[in-house]
């Protein structure tokens, strides 16, 4: 269910590739715009008797697009890095991951995302060697409907294919919930998401972010932007069939976050409790 959790909940989130600026298009001379604070660095307040260490370096290109994500997790079950680069090509994207276990000697895992975007630079199609997924938008460019075809082998290396739809629901510029449904056993799952009152001011989703490398229950994709408009608020809770990821923030007085205590684990993943302190640059 994780894995699948990873796909679907890629949703929500909006500007093209991590925008610098809402303004862009409307930059006449084509320069970007200065002084746009965006997020460098997610680090351990304190090691945890749980983690001993977690970071995430994030880089950007001068347009501010997201150049390269490199994340590192030493904890009591889990010792990895996982590395994403960007390659941008006007209405293309590939994104190449390399997962590297460090417990044990082993050769790093890559896995290579391609992507059609629409004019909005959304998201339409995604494919790689472990899927083939179609997302469909709204008229107010909300992510309505995710169809996603898990890709399998048979004993002949013919490959199988097994859909998964994903009815997404919004409220007040959030989403609240999504319906999942394995189309062979006809088996359909709820996830339910809830919200703080704050805005989210961030050119990225750090809940999500953080979900997705941490327990493997957000998207990679969601967090930086490629899913349709971006959730107005901060991600307070994920809920899945009575399992729980817990957020709280810290927030400076212009409204961005400077802590997240995050609490949580699904589906049988080892349950974390951890302070992570945001560093920022201005670009």
């Amino acid at each position: 269910m994780k894995k699948i959790f990873t796909l679907l909940v890629m949703v929500a989130l909006a500007a093209c590739w991590v925008s610098c600026s809402d303004d862009d298009d409307n930059d006449k001379d084509g320069d970007t715009p200065k002084g746009k604070k965006l997020v460098s660095k997610i680090e351990l307040a304190a090691p945890t008797t749980q983690t001993k260490e977690f970071c995430v370096n994030l880089s950007y290109n001068d347009d501010c697009s997201l150049n390269k994500i490199d994340a590192k997790l030493i904890s009591e079950n889990e010792k990895y890095t996982r590395v994403f680069t960007f390659y941008y090509n006007d209405k293309n994207l590939s994104i190449k991951e390399i997962f590297q276990e460090l417990s044990i000697e082993t050769n790093p895992e890559e896995l290579i995302s391609q992507y059609a975007l629409n004019d909005n630079g959304y998201i339409t199609k995604k494919e790689n060697e472990d899927e083939i997924s179609t997302y469909i938008y709204d008229t107010e460019n909300y992510l309505s409907k995710t169809e996603i075809k898990e890709i399998g082998y048979s004993a002949g290396s013919s490959p199988v294919y097994h859909p998964i739809n994903n009815i997404h629901s919004w409220n007040s510029g959030n989403m609240i919930s999504t319906s999942q449904t394995y189309e062979e056993n006809n088996t359909t799952y709820k996830y339910l998401f809830t919200y703080t009152n704050n805005e989210n001011k961030e050119d990225i989703d750090l809940p999500y972010l953080l979900t997705d490398l941490l327990i493997t229950g957000g998207s990679l994709e969601q967090a930086i932007g490629l899913n349709g408009k971006m959730n107005k608020n901060l991600l307070q809770q994920i809920e899945i069939d009575g399992e729980k990821a817990d957020f709280n923030y810290t927030l400076d007085n212009e409204g961005h976050i400077t802590k997240v205590t995050f609490k949580g684990g699904f589906d049988g993943e080892v349950y974390k409790e951890m302070s992570l302190i945001i560093s920022y640059i201005e670009q």
